[in-house]
C-alpha cells in the first residue's frame, strides 16, 4: 500500500515535468504562431594565428568534430641548401625572428661548401683572342699550376664579374695561394687559355630567411645536400610561443560556417570557421511586433518541433531583442528560447506558440 501511495505521489510530478500530451495540440490551433529554428546558444571562432596562405582542406559546414582534432592547415615558407656542404653554424631555433637573426648574424645558418676551394680568377694571361677573354658562368675550365705542370684539375665558373670570374675546384689540389693557368681543353693548349687565378679557400656563405622560424630540419656540424630543408619559416606576425602551422578545434562542435578557401591569403586574427558548441542549443524565432505585447522574458511557450510533429514541448523565454527587422511593412523581434528536449540538431525548425 505504502509503494502505490508513493507511485501516485509522484505521478503528478512526473506529468509535470514531461512535454504536454499530443490531445493538446487540438488546444494550439486557436494561438498565433512563430517560425523558429534550432542554434547554438554559444558558438567559438577559429581564428589564422598568423598572416600565411592556407593549404588544401575538406573541412566543411555541417561537420562535427572533436577537441584537438587538426581542421586547417597554414603553409610555410622552406629553406632548402643551395650545394652540398657542412653546416659550420646554425644560429635560430623554432621560434626565433628569422629577420632579427639574419640582422645579427647574416643569416640563420652558416653552410661551408663541400668543394671547398675557389680560384680568384682574371683574364691575364689569356690568348689574344676576344672570344678567350670572357668566361660564362657555368662553363668547366681546366687548370694547370702556372709555374709548371705538377698540379692540374677542373674547375666551374661560378660568378663573373667586371674584374674578372670565380672558378669552384672541382678535382685536383691546389695548394691555397698557389697561382694557376685555365684553359678551356684539357689538353692546356696555349691558344685555349682563358685567365690566370689564385687558390683560395672556399667562403661559406649565410643561408637567410624572413618571417619565424617553424621548424629547424638540420643540425650544426652536419653534412647536407643541395635540396635539402634547412628551415620552415611561417608569418613574421606569428607568437613564437606555442607556435604550430596546424589550425585544431579548441573544444569539440560542429563547423556551421567556413570563411575560407583553399590556397586563400589570410591574415592574423581573420576568422577561418565557426564551430558551434551541441551543448547549448536553443530555438530562435521571429515575433511579429503585434504579439510582442503578450510574451516577456521568463514566459513559458508551447514549441513544436517538425522532427516531432505530434508532441507539444515548452520552452522558456530568455531574451527578446532590442530592435527589429522590417519585412513586408512588419518588424519582427528576435526571441529565443531554451527548450528542453531530445533528438535536436542544429538548423531543425520549429513552431512557437503565441497566447494572444
Amino acid at each position: 500500500m505504502r509503494k502505490i501511495l508513493s507511485l501516485l505521489l509522484c505521478l503528478p510530478l512526473a506529468l509535470l515535468c514531461a512535454p504536454a500530451l499530443a490531445q493538446d495540440l487540438e488546444d494550439l490551433g486557436a494561438m498565433d504562431t512563430a517560425t523558429g529554428a534550432v542554434e547554438a546558444a554559444r558558438t567559438v571562432d577559429v581564428t589564422a594565428p598568423f598572416s600565411g596562405v592556407l593549404l588544401p582542406f575538406d573541412v566543411e559546414a555541417g561537420d562535427r568534430v572533436e577537441a584537438g582534432e587538426a581542421l586547417l592547415c597554414m603553409d610555410t615558407t622552406k629553406v632548402y641548401a643551395p650545394f652540398d656542404g657542412t653546416l659550420s653554424a646554425v644560429f635560430a631555433g623554432e621560434g626565433d625572428d628569422a629577420d632579427a637573426f639574419t640582422a645579427r648574424y647574416g643569416g640563420l645558418a652558416s653552410l661551408e661548401p663541400a668543394e671547398r676551394l675557389t680560384l680568384d680568377c682574371t683574364a691575364y694571361g689569356a690568348y689574344d683572342d676576344a672570344e678567350h677573354k670572357i668566361v660564362h658562368v657555368g662553363e668547366t675550365l681546366y687548370y694547370k699550376n702556372a709555374t709548371g705542370d705538377k698540379v692540374t684539375g677542373t674547375g666551374r665558373v661560378v660568378a663573373v664579374t667586371a674584374e674578372g670570374f670565380q672558378v669552384e675546384v672541382l678535382t685536383g689540389e691546389p695548394e691555397v695561394g698557389q697561382r694557376v693557368d685555365l684553359y678551356r681543353d684539357a689538353d692546356h693548349e696555349s691558344d685555349e687559355r682563358v685567365g690566370r687565378g689564385a687558390c683560395r679557400a672556399a667562403t661559406a656563405i649565410s643561408i637567410a630567411g624572413t618571417g619565424r622560424v617553424l621548424r629547424v630540419h638540420a643540425q650544426e656540424g652536419a653534412f647536407v645536400r643541395a635540396g635539402d630543408l634547412l628551415f620552415e619559416l611561417v608569418g613574421a606576425d606569428a607568437a613564437p610561443q606555442g607556435l604550430s602551422d596546424t589550425l585544431c578545434a579548441p573544444e569539440a562542435g560542429v563547423v556551421t560556417a567556413v570563411s575560407v578557401a583553399d590556397g586563400q591569403q589570410v591574415y592574423k586574427g581573420q576568422v577561418l570557421l565557426t564551430l558551434a558548441d551541441e551543448d547549448s542549443l536553443r530555438v530562435t524565432a521571429e515575433v511579429d511586433e503585434m504579439d510582442l505585447g503578450a510574451i516577456a522574458v521568463g514566459d513559458r511557450l508551447p514549441v513544436v518541433f517538425d522532427r516531432y510533429p505530434d508532441t507539444v514541448y515548452e520552452g522558456s523565454v530568455t531574451s527578446i531583442s532590442a530592435q527589429g527587422v522590417v519585412r513586408q511593412n512588419a518588424s519582427y523581434y528576435t526571441v529565443k528560447l531554451d527548450v528542453d528536449a531530445p533528438g535536436l540538431l542544429l538548423g531543425m525548425s520549429a513552431t512557437v506558440y503565441l497566447p494572444r
